[in-house]
């Protein structure tokens, strides 16, 4: 089995870096993930220096790509445990102990790059997005040139200096380093004389010149000329011939394959970049497609950091427990099997909390007790009532086993049909002996009706509330068997869901302990980055405590954020504690009910679909539905 490499960048992944490195590790014997990690990855590769990343639990190999030089970073505190931690820089880290230095850059794979040189546009450019540097003498030199028209720009933002360019793919960027002799670069001030820029290992490959400032050349790249100022009479210096440039691509490729070499020696890694070459990496479609999958990851790495800057602020959706008492008692369910008492969430409570999300600008609001039924509150109208008084709150759903409808007229069926965008109804099968034995409870022909009868009246009032009918059972097969019924209901207009296999409750209810029904077990699943149910939403429980945990912290006592008495809502999803708890899965300290939870997503869940067209707190996509339930 080939050994685990897992890429990471939480702050932004350059592609051309990207492409270099996966095939640097690839052909290493390497199976390369971007921005996965387990406990049986090998060997962790952070690019960027990225400040964010770090693993207290993690024992492999680290290798820390410093580049930018923007951060001082303590590599070995981030990653405690690592059998060993290679930072690899221009210049020397700042915090040396407990790490082993290698003097480099990056991993530079000609052969992916180069393209045959044929006519050149003697006309210098600059690539890069405007930077806001101040009275940075080189900067004010650059724009002067451009402005003046002898140097052609490409990028974003330069409308900030009244300076029109387009942006360039990083295909554009490579055929446009082909087709020109002489580019100019600019470096931040604080990278001069640290680390190297991109265009000095990627220009020269395709025999363009770089004109830099004065002591950036720190690594004697080819094809890179430092001057003390920029101006016309740069050109002047450079004979940037046809024949030039070929010979300046030959000695590059020659000088960044050596360099290479040396760097997997220094890493102790067995790479022969003959065989490299081999690969035919160059050919149009495979780059096409390392680029197809690279931009894929890229997008699902924005997806990610898009969702994680909406759920920064406020609670991308409310659920509020109001009862917290059942009316069956399911073998796979951790009701019967808690310390809680049996509650109701006062009204007075209620309402603060909901003018509070409000306040914060509404969205969704599930009333889904964990454990308990919502039907058997005395006061649900009157809750929706209150709810429908907020125009902020656009989507309620609830969760029932659907027992209890029976005890609602036509007129509040209606009524919270009207004022509902979802009801999920939880099933035990199609057939009362199996429903008997996972719901304890004689009550299969009562909740069938009561589904009749919902959507009849759904019907009858034109709702647009979905009805979600989710079948639990113990038989994996269960929708093959009884496909025909399913079909029926799905013809009314029902969305259809199963499972049999369940959750722990976080170790409340354990795996082995319930005949013929599969509990999963969460101790062993690798915890290392934030669960997304907290990162989400938090819950108000009936007794006005409010968890960051709606799914599994049942007792009250593991993720509790604040208390609805005495707390806003707002003061309570930016506490301390809040932080505490996120902060818990990266530190490696997570409390006993997330550590034997098997409900845990990972935030790299967030670059899933259901999440690609949330880009609001209001009117959430019924796929996220279908996902968490009501």
């Amino acid at each position: 089995m080939k050994k685990t490499c897992s890429v990471m960048t939480c702050e932004y992944c350059d592609l051309d870096v990207y492409l270099n490195v996966k095939l640097f590790y690839e052909s290493s014997g390497y199976r390369v993930f971007k921005d996965k990690i387990s406990r049986d990855t090998n060997l962790l590769v952070v690019l960027r220096g990225d400040k964010e990343i770090s693993d207290h639990e993690y024992t492999g190999v680290v290798h820390a790509y410093d580049y930018v030089r923007e951060y001082k970073i303590d590599w070995r505190a981030r990653f405690s445990k690592a059998s060993r931690i290679f930072v690899i820089s221009p210049t020397p880290p700042e915090y040396p102990d407990g790490v082993n230095y290698v003097k480099g850059y990056l991993p530079v794979i000609p052969e992916l790059w180069q393209s045959p040189l044929k006519k050149k546009d003697s006309r210098p450019m600059h690539i890069s997005h405007f930077k806001p540097m101040g009275e940075d003498q080189y900067q004010q030199e650059l724009l002067k040139i451009i402005k003046s028209g002898l140097v052609r720009v490409y990028g974003k933002k330069w409308d900030r200096v009244d300076i029109k360019a387009k942006p360039l793919s990083y295909c554009q960027v490579n055929k446009m380093f082909a087709a020109s002799s002489i580019c100019y670069g600019l470096m931040y001030p604080y990278q001069r004389g640290k680390t190297l820029s991109g265009r000095m290992w990627q220009a020269p490959l395709q025999g363009c010149f770089v004109i830099s400032e004065a002591g950036t050349n720190i690594a004697g790249c080819p094809g890179v000329i430092e001057v003390m100022s920029f101006s016309a009479d740069n050109l002047s210096v450079i004979d940037h011939s046809i024949e030039k440039c070929q010979a300046l691509a030959l000695e590059a490729a020659r000088y960044w394959k050596t360099a290479t070499q040396i760097l997997a020696d220094e890493l102790k890694l067995k790479i022969s970049l003959k065989s490299v070459s081999n690969r035919r990496i160059f050919g149009p479609r495979r780059l096409l497609s390392a680029i197809r999958q690279t931009v894929e990851q890229l997008f699902r790495a924005l997806q990610i950091r898009r969702m994680l800057k909406l759920t920064e602020r406020r609670p991308l959706y409310l659920i509020v427990e109001t009862v917290n008492t059942c009316n069956a008692h399911c073998v796979f369910c951790c009701y019967g099997k808690t310390k809680i008492k049996p509650q109701v969430l006062p009204m007075d409570i209620f309402e603060k909390v909901i003018r509070e999300y409000s306040e914060m600008g509404g969205g969704a609001v599930s009333l889904t007790p964990v454990p308990g039924e919502v039907l058997l509150d005395p006061h649900l109208i009157k809750r929706y009532e209150i709810l429908a008084k907020y125009k902020n709150i656009d989507q309620v759903s609830f969760t029932t086993n659907g027992i209890a409808f029976e005890k609602y007229s036509d007129e509040e069926l209606k009524y919270i049909l009207k004022s509902s965008f979802m009801i999920q109804v939880s099933i035990g099968g199609l057939d009362r002996e199996g429903y008997k034995s996972l719901y304890q409870v004689d009550q299969f022909e009562n909740v069938l009706n009561s589904v009749s009868r919902l959507l009849v009246l759904k019907k009858a009032i034109g709702s647009d509330a979905h009805i979600h009918l989710s079948f639990r059972t113990n038989n994996p097969n269960f929708e093959d068997i009884h496909r025909e019924q399913l079909e029926a209901y799905k013809r009314q207009g029902c969305l259809i869901s199963h499972i049999s296999w369940y959750g722990n409750f976080g170790g409340i209810v354990k795996s082995g302990e319930v005949k013929d029904v599969s509990i999963i077990n969460g101790s062993g699943l690798a915890k290392n980055e934030t669960c997304v149910y907290p990162l989400l939403a938090p819950s108000v429980l009936p007794n006005g405590l409010i968890t960051n945990c709606g799914c599994v912290d049942v007792n009250g006592d593991s993720l509790i954020i604040g208390d609805a008495h005495y707390n806003s809502l707002r003061d309570c999803w930016s506490s301390k504690e809040r932080k505490n708890i996120l902060d818990s899965f990266r530190q490696g300290n997570l409390v006993d009910l997330c550590r034997q939870c098997s409900m845990y997503r990972p935030s790299a869940h967030l670059a899933e679909p259901v999440y690609k067209n949330i880009r609001s707190y209001k009117k959430l996509p019924l796929e996220f539905y279908l996902l968490y339930g009501g």
